[in-house]
């Protein structure tokens, strides 16, 4: 069975030197075997197989990300 990503947004990381990433991850949920919401963490990592999955929908057009807050 597919991933089914859902609710995806960016994740910010405060840097050593006081700077922003905006980018630093994706979050996203899922449901758990009790059918449960759980966030997930995907690091932006070409070779990743889920942040691949991700941009590969986002470049079909069939998904978004969400700018951090």
């Amino acid at each position: 069975m597919s991933e089914i990503y859902t609710d995806l947004k960016y994740v910010k990381q405060e840097l050593p030197d006081g700077s922003v990433n905006d980018k630093a991850g994706i979050r996203y949920t899922k449901k758990n075997n009790a059918n449960e919401d759980v966030a997930v963490f995907v690091p932006i990592s070409e070779g990743n197989r889920h942040y691949d999955e991700i941009m590969r929908q986002v470049d079909a057009g069939t998904l978004t990300i969400e700018a951090a807050d």
